[in-house]
């Protein structure tokens, strides 16, 4: 296997955010976004997904990758909006308020669902996305 351009990692890093966003998303309407640009993937758009805001506490789903960073009310992010942390580290250590994760590690895409969330909300992800909830 051949070594993978960093513009086609970037791009893939793209796609995936992309795609949890719409599986997380059950009605499937234009979301307002607000992404980390410390973290997000350098070509990010959320064109297809939503309407990217300047300020997070319009958003509806937040990508974040240092959530401490922002003076939220945790209890309000928990039930009003979706954040999806863009490293392990900040998925576990806000997993109580987190939709779930995605970082790159070691090479490779990683993806992680919290359960809580997507029961809480009463989500239904198709039978393929199921490997990524823990």
């Amino acid at each position: 296997m051949g070594w993978i351009e960093a513009e086609e990692v970037e791009r893939l890093k793209s796609e995936i955010i992309k795609k949890l966003v719409e599986i997380l998303n059950p009605t499937h309407r234009r979301e307002k976004i607000y992404v980390d640009k410390k973290c997000a993937p350098v070509d990010f758009s959320v064109e297809r997904v939503g309407e990217a805001v300047d300020d997070p506490s319009r958003a509806d789903v937040i990508l974040v990758c240092d959530l401490d960073h922002f003076a939220f009310d945790m209890q309000s992010l928990k039930t009003k909006k979706m954040v999806i942390a863009l490293s392990y580290r900040e998925y576990m250590r806000h997993k109580d308020v987190a939709a779930g994760a995605f970082f790159w590690q070691k090479g490779r895409p990683n993806i992680i669902i919290n359960a809580r969330y997507i029961q809480s909300r009463g989500i239904h992800l198709p039978p393929r996305y199921s490997a990524f909830v823990e």
